[in-house]
């Protein structure tokens, strides 16, 4: 069917927790959509799908968990080992716009043009299903989407999806401005894998004069025991200005962290600091090296 648009989310996760409770979830996702312009004043998108959860655990209560010398203490999920599916059935219509207008500046402070965007957008969403309660709540929301519901799961996170019917709504406003010619450029790429995470972005300013190119690498090695790294690179003079690495070391109620910082044409640093629970930093040092 021509405008018939399909969306698919699957997920498998092995949640493995020292605190609370631990187990797997498999979560499929499929949802249907068929955008059309109604006069050429707004789209409307009327979507609907399904979803299908599956769960090795069964939530059965909670208790208080003492944390480290009876400290911060937290309240954990009880579960127990049993099979769930949980089966839901879901639609609604998505309303969306966009306005925008031009402003000629004529080149003043070095913009040529400023362009602002409107984007209303309006959603409703129904959501009806089959063993919805006494899930485990193993992933909490507050995280963003760019699904068609950038509200609702985003809100509720994936173990907490239930029985739904809510209109939610967003206003956004951008401001685009056109350049006489290049004057300032930032961006990153990153990349993850595991416990091991890397990001690379170049720095350009033109009234400021520089050229550089930002690097920054971190690992897991263990669970006490964190190693991160970064550095500036000059790309007008090919070197690297400052480059910094170190090890942060944390258990329940210390951490120490050490870090080396390289820097041209200036000391070299060695810095080390210790924090405590509940008191916070309670030593650093630094030493120059003197190259």
């Amino acid at each position: 069917m021509p405008g018939l648009l399909y969306e698919g989310q699957a997920s498998f996760v092995n949640f493995i927790r020292d605190v609370g409770s631990s187990g797997i979830r498999a979560d499929f996702h499929p949802r249907l959509y068929m955008p059309f312009s109604v006069a050429g004043l707004f789209t409307m998108t009327p979507y609907g799908g399904g979803r299908l959860t599956l769960y090795n655990q069964e939530a059965i209560g909670s208790q208080i968990s003492p944390g480290p010398h009876d400290v911060d203490q937290v309240e954990i999920e009880l579960t127990r080992n049993t099979a769930r599916l949980r089966q839901q059935m879901e639609g609604g219509v998505l309303l969306e716009t966009q306005a925008t207008r031009v402003y000629n500046l004529g080149g003043e402070a070095g913009i040529a043009a400023l362009q602002h965007v409107i984007e209303p957008r309006a959603n409703f969403i129904e959501i009806r299903g089959l063993n919805q309660k006494a899930n485990p709540q193993w992933e909490p929301g507050g995280g963003p989407t760019t699904r068609i519901d950038p509200g609702y799961e985003a809100r509720t996170g994936i173990d907490a999806v239930n029985k739904a019917n809510e209109v939610t709504y967003q206003l956004t406003n951008h401001l685009n401005a056109k350049n006489l010619g290049l004057r300032d450029a930032n961006a990153d790429i990153s990349a993850i894998y595991r416990d091991f995470s890397v990001q690379v972005g170049p720095r350009f300013n033109e009234q400021q004069g520089f050229r550089f190119l930002d690097a920054t690498a971190s690992a897991r090695i263990s669970r006490f025991v964190d190693a991160k790294a970064s550095t500036a690179w000059d790309i007008t003079s090919g070197r690297a200005t400052e480059a910094r690495g170190g090890l942060d070391i944390h258990f329940d109620c210390w951490a120490i962290k050490t870090e080396y910082i390289y820097r041209y044409g200036q000391d070299s640093e060695f810095r080390m600091s210790v924090n405590l629970l509940g008191v916070g930093q309670a030593s650093t040092g630094a030493k120059g090296l003197g190259f």
